[in-house]
């Protein structure tokens, strides 16, 4: 029985693909450790052809999917859909997930095996990210095609690994951890696709790739998610080291794919962590967005005890000329039992159930910045002190949502006081 089974996607990729498999021809591992899967995803090159003459080098599988032009057209492409179909026929029980172009270091599935034996020996499993080198979305190495095409994957890390541009653009994240990932709050926003390792029963259990996700980006990370909701833990191996292939790049596109997957991340996760990620560029660093999210964990301890009570009492005769549906962002433990039903927003878990526990209102777990409301949900909208400590830093995001979906803002904890609304019926802000 083989111990891992490598998933390769690919489209139109023949050379690219070409060196990823002759580097895996080059493992050290054993030959009957490992199988290679790859999924063609409607491929008009030659792929097959190409696949076909690695069959006595390789125990490799290949699979040719139709793709649906009319729904490429419409959504763009599903690289999801190839990576499950290749998950599906995988026989061995870790998985490791390569890109098309992606060469392999001599060593890499070694490196991951190893890497999940340490891990059953102690009891847990997990998520082992391999290091990608040359691969910088903003910063291509010109010369890396060349490099690989005349010397061998060490020749080749020998030469670029002194960086900056041959690194792996989480080089700094990789030395930070010391490859605990764990060491992140947020270790998912590591797990990118083009060389990760994961146990097939744990993709299972999460459903694999989601398969709402189309064209460039994201797809990968909300599948980390899910695996670390689940209580896998999170390793890079520096060991386990790739080098990407170095292909054209339509930034503008990769920008705008990735623009409405982070939002359909949003949308599907509704937890505060990845509220606050999609407020984040996606080009900053993992430890910068690591010290937001470690900023938002340590605010939502000091703000738990915060009395309401003088919020409140301000916004009293708002809510007596409210005309509509009343919002509240950061409603903590509860509203006054007075109010009509309402539309409680928080970013303390526990807090917002508790304050929606037996009440008519309706709770939304964020921190206020992507709701998932509808434009005008509501005629007024409270921004309470809970917001306080993140309103340096977030009070535009938050602010823009608060006038999206209300008619009215009233931020409640500002110190200038508060007019009555007959005075100042829009209260801005």
């Amino acid at each position: 029985m083989y111990k891992i089974s490598v998933v390769i996607p690919t489209f139109d990729r023949r050379e690219m693909l070409r060196a990823t498999l002759e580097s895996l021809v080059a493992q050290r591992i054993a030959p009957g450790d490992f199988e290679v899967i790859v999924v063609d995803d409607g491929s008009t090159d030659g792929t097959g052809e190409l696949v076909a003459q690695f069959a006595d080098r390789l125990p490799l599988r290949y699979r040719w999917l139709e793709r649906d032009l009319a729904d490429v057209a419409a959504n763009g492409y599903c690289v999801p859909r190839v990576r499950n179909a290749g998950a599906a026929l995988a026989s061995a029980p870790i998985l490791v997930l390569l890109d098309s172009g992606v060469v392999a270091g001599p060593d890499m599935l070694t490196a991951y095996l190893a890497e999940h034996e340490r891990a059953a020996a102690a009891g847990t499993t997990c998520v082992v990210v391999g290091y990608v080198f040359g691969y910088h979305r903003l910063w291509p190495l010109a010369t890396l095609e060349t490099m690989l095409r005349t010397g061998t994957p060490e020749d080749v890390v020998a030469q670029i690994g002194a960086g900056p541009k041959g690194l792996d653009m989480r080089h700094k994240d990789f030395t930070t951890t010391d490859g605990d990932l764990q060491r992140f709050r947020v270790p998912w926003l590591m797990c990118w696709s083009a060389s990760l390792s994961v146990r097939a029963e744990d993709f299972a259990a999460v459903g694999g790739f989601d398969e709402r996700f189309h064209g460039w980006g994201v797809e990968d990370l909300e599948l980390g998610y899910r695996l670390f909701r689940r209580g896998v833990r999170f390793v890079g191996s520096r060991a386990a080291w790739a080098i990407e292939w170095p292909a054209p790049r339509d930034l503008e596109r990769q920008h705008r794919d990735a623009k409405r997957n982070i939002a359909l991340f949003v949308a599907i996760a509704r937890d505060p962590d990845v509220e606050l990620f999609g407020s984040l560029s996606i080009q900053f660093p993992i430890r910068v967005v690591n010290r937001q999210h470690v900023a938002l964990h340590e605010w939502r301890e000091q703000a738990r005890g915060l009395d309401l009570a003088a919020d409140y009492a301000r916004a009293r005769p708002y809510v007596a000329g409210a005309t509509g549906p009343i919002a509240v962002i950061g409603c903590g433990g509860g509203v006054p039992a007075s109010w009509p039903a309402s539309i409680l927003v928080d970013f303390d878990a526990d807090l917002l159930e508790r304050a929606a526990a037996g009440t008519p209102h309706t709770p939304v777990h964020a921190i206020g910045m992507h709701t998932g409301l509808a434009d005008g949900a509501a005629d007024l909208v409270f921004v309470t002190s809970r917001l306080s400590g993140l309103w340096p830093r977030w009070c535009g995001p938050v602010l823009a949502e608060a006038k999206r979906i209300g008619r009215r803002t009233v931020v409640l904890f500002d110190d200038a006081p508060v007019s009555p609304p007959e005075a100042s019926p829009s209260a801005p802000r």
